[in-house]
């Protein structure tokens, strides 16, 4: 399930985005941050779409300058590939 915060960075803060993943069938949940690098977490409001089975594309708002960034799992959401900036703004 994807989830946003602002994280503090300075007086204004940035956007990260988060998973909430369940490895038990809702059992449990653990949280995490989306992405390994400086920008695979920045950003907000994310879609994922499960494109096959354990391939899941993550579409990302970007705050500025607006593009939608795109990142894609091949390990159901637990890696992401560094995002890539699409041309739909």
């Amino acid at each position: 399930m994807p989830l946003y915060d602002i994280y503090p960075e300075g007086e204004s803060g940035r956007d990260r985005n988060l998973l909430l993943r369940s490895a038990d069938d809702g059992a449990t949940w653990r949280l995490g941050l989306m992405g390994c690098d400086s920008l695979a977490g920045w950003g907000n409001e994310a879609a994922l779409a499960e494109t096959a089975p354990g391939t899941v594309l993550a579409l990302v708002r970007q705050g500025r300058p607006g593009y939608l960034l795109r990142s894609w799992s091949d390990d159901a959401g637990r890696t992401w590939s560094p995002p890539l900036r699409t041309e739909i703004w």
